[in-house]
């Protein structure tokens, strides 16, 4: 229809409407006509009509072309194939990476876009279709209501009797779906559901298509390296929705509703200034590690009632300057010479109105004071007579320390000792490793994922320094300390642990040995912190024990909770 043609249509259609309104005053209502005008428009004007199965949802998904032209000239004329900048790449596209992580709040353009999308490919999921690529440029949203290319969806959705697949592209589909056939187990929520949750990854973090499913997986769980603005439970959500098994029922109505759960706890968290706390910490040689010294360490000061300064250092064993045992204690020296300051300082945060700002100071300054502590320990090992080593052999440690006021932690770390904030609801990992393999990733945001060679060398640690042959001294290297935060609920535990935790742990991937650690969690329940933490050491060692194994809890205590003991974990 030209445009002209549809301004003449306009004008006839509104001295129609006001004469039938004119001309029967009392027996037909407004509505009425405009239902019945929409009836008759949509015979003899068919504006991209949806298909059978989607006709449910013109009430309250799609948006009805129709209605809009007779209500609202001017809205459907600036709207109706004009829809390029309400597709939605382009409603997503100018938006930095702090702003796409703002839209995973209720009723955000994001969030409405996911959930009327979630409803129109579950409705074609119920008519046996199969979605076997989304293509969101075939997609178009105005205010809450969605429009679709329809002749394009359809041409990448299949049914069950259409088994060979004419579109393709790696990243996008369900793993079953690698041979370019659909195998006839797969069901249509499954391979729909996939491709739904590869949509909220891609927008959200703007990756490339994976090579393939390992690629994938990784994606997963480094996705944070993308976009750092992100939650971290969202990396559950996303382990969920796109490892769906062939024969999943799930539909993509049912992964938006959980992200949205994901979401409004997120809203709904509050901060409370005070709480007590419950601490423990347990730290194990590892039965089949080779060598001589435990080189973990711990340190928990628990002395100002709602403050709690919690710390894991890792010493890296392949040090030849020093030891990383030497290392890592210097964070305990540090602690126990500096105690009373501490202390001090602890206090003064439970009490301010600013703590947070306060608290970020107070943790720069620990890592800047163990940072220079290793240093100097490193220097006390040179001698006049020797060429001093390469940097990558003297002693090192990682260092992971957390802050915690109230139920509001705040994280910093250098190296892969991690931090999990842990639940019945699932194990959500707080912190990145600092090592080869992010460091490529963070260089290289925008290309395909590769492991890189030697991926797990650290290059964030406590005694990074460079050798100044002036002065025959090592200098200390100036690191940032990442920064995270969460809040903890009642329910919540807060895990600072070293690698050789989870690495112990049996499973084959990240997400196995989370379950596994949260079992052992879970049978414990009732136990007290340091009981738990020795626990989840133990289960280590058994599993494996090839490596040292620290693992320190935190409790927020709500009242009446009989597990009040405090434990300070030597």
């Amino acid at each position: 229809m030209q445009e002209t043609d549809l301004d003449d249509l306009m004008k006839r259609l509104r001295r129609t409407f006001g004469y039938v309104l004119e001309a029967f005053p009392d027996s037909l209502s407004q509505e009425r006509v405009l239902n019945a005008y929409s009836d008759l428009l949509r015979e003899a004007v068919p504006l991209n009509p949806a298909p059978d199965w989607a006709e449910a949802l013109a009430e309250t998904t799609l948006v009805d072309w129709h209605k809009l032209m007779i209500e609202d000239t001017e809205c459907f004329e600036s709207r109706f194939e004009r829809r390029e900048p309400y597709g939605l790449p382009a409603l997503f596209a100018e938006l930095d990476a702090p702003a796409l992580a703002e839209q995973l709040r209720s009723n955000s353009p994001l969030m409405t876009a996911a959930r009327r999308l979630a409803e129109l490919l579950t409705a074609a999921n119920r008519a046996g279709l199969t979605i076997t690529r989304l293509d969101p440029s075939h997609f178009f949203l105005f205010d809450d209501r969605l429009d679709a290319a329809w002749e394009a969806l359809l041409g990448a959705a299949h049914s069950g009797a259409d088994r060979l697949l004419n579109t393709y592209e790696l990243g996008w589909m369900h793993p079953a779906l690698r041979k370019r056939e659909i195998p006839h187990d797969l069901t249509p929520s499954a391979a729909t559901t996939h491709t739904y949750a590869y949509w909220i990854l891609h927008t959200l973090t703007r990756l490339p298509p994976a090579a393939n499913q390992e690629a994938l997986i990784n994606q997963i769980e480094r996705f944070r390296v993308y976009n750092p603005h992100l939650p971290n439970a969202l990396r559950g959500w996303l382990r969920t929705w796109l490892r769906l098994p062939v024969d999943s029922k799930l539909t993509p109505l049912d992964a938006w509703q959980a992200l949205q759960a994901l979401v409004h706890d997120r809203e709904t968290q509050q901060e409370i200034a005070t709480a007590r706390h419950q601490c423990g910490g347990e730290s194990l040689f590892g039965r089949n590690k080779r060598g001589h010294q435990n080189e973990d360490t711990l340190v928990i000061l628990a002395d100002v009632p709602g403050v709690t300064l919690l710390a894991v250092a890792d010493g890296v064993s392949t040090a030849t300057l020093g030891t990383g045992g030497q290392a890592s204690f210097t964070v305990r020296e540090l602690a126990e010479r500096q105690r009373r300051t501490l202390t001090e300082r602890l206090a003064a945060l439970a009490a301010s109105d600013a703590w947070e700002a306060d608290g970020w100071q107070l943790i720069e300054d620990f890592f800047e004071n163990a940072h220079q502590a290793v240093v100097d320990k490193i220097n006390s090992h040179l001698t006049d007579d020797e060429e001093p080593p390469a940097t990558d052999e003297t002693m090192s440690s990682t260092l992971i320390l957390a802050l915690v006021r109230g139920n509001r932690a705040l994280i910093g770390h250098w190296g892969d000792s991690r931090a999990y904030r842990l639940s019945s609801q699932g194990a959500v990992r707080l912190t990145e490793d600092h090592n080869v393999e992010m460091e490529a990733l963070l260089r290289a945001r925008e290309s395909r994922y590769e492991r890189p060679d030697q991926g797990a060398s650290l290059v964030r640690v406590l005694g990074q320094c460079r050798y100044d042959p002036e002065i025959r001294r090592f200098a200390a290297v100036e690191q940032k300390v990442s920064r995270d935060t969460c809040l903890l609920g009642t329910d919540d535990w807060l895990l600072l642990c070293s690698d050789g935790l989870l690495s112990g742990l049996k499973g084959e991937s990240e997400a196995e040995k989370e379950q596994r650690l949260l079992a052992v969690l879970g049978k414990h329940h009732a136990s007290s912190c340091r009981e738990q933490a020795r626990q989840l050491a133990r289960a280590a060692d058994d599993d494996k024990g090839d490596d040292n194994i620290t693992a320190v809890l935190l409790r927020v205590i709500a009242d009446g909770d009989v597990r009040t003991e405090h434990h300070t974990a030597e």
